[in-house]
């Protein structure tokens, strides 16, 4: 996957829940108790295999889990932008990432 697709499929994560322009980030995603548009992508793919990505995302499966494969490749880089959080739950509470590291 090419940057400008990734770029893409957060544009529609963004749109589809309501993120404004500027909640890229964790530091202003936490302001609203939100997960940055990254968390989500890894969230549903971790804990769901994108399979209800369409639903929660607005995107589909397929991009979901090439979404969250370009993450892994580029994690340091993410993390390091502050768009990935440190540590990653479900919403059971189930941990699905921590110190920032994909797998």
């Amino acid at each position: 996957m090419e940057k400008k697709d990734f770029e893409k499929i957060i544009a529609q994560v963004k749109k589809h829940n309501k993120y404004s322009e500027n909640m890229d980030t964790v530091e202003e995603c936490d302001k609203y108790e939100q997960w940055t548009p990254i968390d989500l992508i890894c969230r549903e793919y971790l804990n769901n295999g994108g399979g209800s990505a369409r639903g929660f995302l607005g995107i589909t499966p397929k991009k979901c889990e090439d979404a969250y494969h370009y993450i892994v490749d580029h994690n340091k880089e993410i993390y390091d932008q502050g768009l990935l959080s440190q540590d990653g739950y479900n919403n059971s509470g189930f941990p699905l990432w921590k110190g920032g590291v994909l797998k």
